[in-house]
């Protein structure tokens, strides 16, 4: 099992068919409520074949809505662990054994 979605009522399927009778694929595409749609409504969304007309802006829209949803996710790139000092000329020995050749004799 991939996906773990409820069972969709009824009226989730009547709400997308009046959406997609008045609306077009570009008017929902470009309305600012489409950025703020669930990942299941934007599910049922899809079921609509108008919206899957034209396959490069569904793609360009759900990049919209992918970036628009990752907004504040992360505040800062994760810190990444110091590394540890390159040893020098004189401690090579110290460091541990040479590294093993991987390719040759």
């Amino acid at each position: 099992r991939l996906c773990n979605f409820e069972p969709v009522p009824p009226c989730v399927k009547a709400w997308r068919e009046a959406l997609l009778e008045t609306f077009d694929a570009e008017q929902v595409f470009a309305s600012p409520e489409f950025l703020d749609l669930t990942p299941l409504a934007l599910r049922e969304l899809l079921e609509g074949e108008t919206l899957r007309e034209d396959a490069l802006r569904l793609w360009a829209a759900f990049l919209d809505w992918a970036r628009a949803r990752d907004v504040g996710a992360v505040a800062s790139p994760p810190a990444l662990s110091p590394r540890s000092p390159r040893p020098a000329e004189g401690d090579l020995d110290v460091a541990g054994p040479a590294p093993r050749k991987l390719f040759g004799k």
